[in-house]
């Protein structure tokens, strides 16, 4: 059992996948009580963020959020990273490995190079945010850069053609490391519904493709798990 006390206004979605980059079985819960019975103590005072681990070997990390470089401005969005900097800090020490991306999990991780790079940001930039504040390793952080480059050639070619995604936002079942806002259904009944209302907005969307003269070039049908399905739905 993790216990985890937050006196900082950031989604605990974000630091429960963090924790489990590195802890994949342990029960992780969050409360607001006396913060001397618990495992994580994350404070946060101005701008600087202190993470204590009484359950670790009385483990501490703490860092001033002025301290890091970011592509963001508003505060919240900084304090949010600090946090993250500064427990994966912690638990890098504590498990002694790391992840080569960092604090960042989820999914798309080449979509945060590609918006920075539309805001202005230089490679180098981009680099220097991702290894001091994300602390991702060298050799991921140029990967992401080359892919992007090749997916930015491929995006310029036609610009009137398209990727459609279709979201089934349902799943047979939960994994363990999933960290989508999915659904666990079976129910044949609510799938059929759903799926009423899919159709609905597609058409919708068809309308939409058609006096603008847009191409589909390619279908992705994700979410969830489109598996969740029968043949009869897909």
């Amino acid at each position: 059992m993790i216990n985890i006390n937050l006196n900082a206004s950031i989604s605990k979605n974000e630091i429960y996948n963090l924790i489990r980059i590195f802890d994949k079985s342990s029960q992780i819960r969050f409360d607001d009580k006396d913060h001397l019975s618990h495992a994580m103590v994350i404070m946060v005072d101005n701008t600087r963020v202190t993470l204590n681990a009484d359950g670790l070997e009385k483990m501490a990390s703490s860092v001033d959020v002025c301290e890091l470089s970011y592509f963001y401005d508003e505060y919240t969005v900084r304090l949010k990273l600090a946090i993250r900097h500064t427990l994966y800090k912690l638990l890098r020490e504590y498990f002694n490995r790391e992840s080569n991306y960092g604090i960042l999990t989820g999914t798309r991780p080449v979509k945060l190079v590609r918006t920075t790079l539309e805001r202005g940001f230089s490679h180098q930039e981009i680099e220097n945010v991702l290894k001091q504040t994300y602390l991702m390793a060298e050799g991921t952080i140029k990967r992401l850069l080359s892919i992007c480059a090749v997916e930015n050639s491929l995006l310029k070619k036609d610009p009137s053609s398209i990727s459609l995604y279709i979201g089934i936002p349902y799943c047979p079942s939960r994994c363990h490391y999933c960290s989508f806002i999915s659904e666990v259904c079976k129910d044949e009944i609510i799938l059929d519904r759903y799926l009423d209302i899919l159709i609905e907005e597609l058409a919708a969307k068809a309308d939409i493709l058609v006096s603008n003269q847009l191409s589909v070039k390619s279908v992705y049908v994700g979410g969830g798990t489109p598996t969740v399905l029968t043949a009869r739905q897909l």
